[in-house]
């Protein structure tokens, strides 16, 4: 197991930007986690009693801290560049094939994990549904 080197995504984004600036994509899509914050830094109490139970249980999460920094740069970038942004937080994944129809949720995350290929549908759909566009979705099923 690699150890998570802080602030990667931040960096990486952080030179990504100037770069789309000036070739202005028609989307930068980042794919996010389920327990992070929203543009408001908001959080519902499913996703923050998993992340403090998270913490207590292995310590600070780095990812989701890192996350967190990349959704709000791209919130204050979002005024000073010409492209839209999606930031998808998807929840927790499994193999197989797939087998859910999974849809945006601007409010709660799911309990239930899907898989990498119900993921991979839902978000070729989203690239084309503009009313995502500068939003932060939860990524939900219907269940088991």
């Amino acid at each position: 197991k690699k150890e998570y080197k802080e602030g990667f995504m931040i960096d990486f984004v952080k030179l990504l930007y100037p770069i789309m600036n000036k070739v202005s994509p028609s989307l930068f899509l980042y794919q996010a986690s389920w327990l992070c914050a929203d543009a408001d830094k908001k959080i519902p109490v499913f996703s923050n009693v998993t992340n403090k139970a998270s913490n207590l249980l292995s310590g600070e999460n780095l990812r989701v801290k890192d996350h967190n920094a990349v959704i709000q740069f791209m919130v204050e970038q979002s005024r000073n560049v010409d492209f839209p942004f999606m930031v998808t937080r998807p929840g927790m994944r499994k193999r197989g094939r797939a087998k859910k129809k999974l849809f945006a949720s601007k409010s709660q995350p799911t309990p239930f994990p899907y898989t990498h290929a119900d993921l991979a549908e839902f978000t070729l759909g989203a690239l084309k549904t503009e009313k995502l566009y500068n939003r932060f979705p939860y990524v939900v099923g219907d269940g088991f």
